[in-house]
């Protein structure tokens, strides 16, 4: 006869359970964020501290440092966890990172934008677009690639990059002119402000 062994745990279901878990509680941070609730650092902590390597929970306390959420403000510490986040994958912590970088005019900002955008972030790719515009920090101008990244953004919805093409589409700015395209991305920002 086979004993039964109710104290078995199997481990995918526990590794599924502790993800939701994390996630359940990371719900609960952001929310504690967006309110600016005090205790939203020590959460993070605690998350951290549970869940070693939660790429969301370390920029979260990169975002409570931004921010002063729960901590004084601190952008050294800030850019610390954003970018130690950002090496361990989490995309949002590459694109604060990157904004962590454009703040401190450091260069080296465009690598993280790439990453984020590549990662499908479309306000990585409106930066980008800006970043080969000329308008933010001394890069060379490179309408080539800033037209490039301009279309990325608006493809993935990101309305103040439709509303540019669709500008530059309806002037004949750096692109073919074409009033009948131009009419449909202004539309589809329309829709995409409307939502917000």
């Amino acid at each position: 006869m086979e004993r039964v062994n109710n104290n078995y745990i199997d481990p995918e279901q526990e590794l599924n359970e502790g993800y939701r878990e994390m996630c359940r509680l990371l719900d609960i941070a952001g929310d504690c964020f967006d309110k600016r609730t005090p205790g939203t650092y020590e959460l993070y902590r605690s998350i951290l501290s549970r869940f070693p390597g939660s790429g969301e929970a370390i920029n979260g306390i990169g975002n409570c440092f931004l921010e002063g959420v729960g901590t004084e403000k601190n952008m050294e510490n800030a850019m610390k966890y954003h970018r130690e986040a950002a090496l361990a994958g989490y995309e949002n912590a590459m694109f604060n990172y990157a904004v962590d970088l454009e703040l401190m005019d450091d260069r080296n900002c465009l690598f993280w934008y790439v990453k984020s955008a590549e990662k499908g972030d479309a306000e990585a790719a409106w930066k980008l677009f800006q970043l080969f515009k000329g308008e933010v920090l001394d890069f060379t101008v490179d309408m080539r690639k800033a037209m490039y990244w301009l279309k990325i953004s608006a493809n993935r919805g990101f309305a103040p990059a439709e509303l540019e093409y669709s500008r530059r589409l309806s002037a004949g700015e750096d692109v073919q002119k074409d009033t009948e395209a131009a009419e449909e991305w202004w539309k589809r920002a329309k829709e995409h402000l409307e939502k917000c």
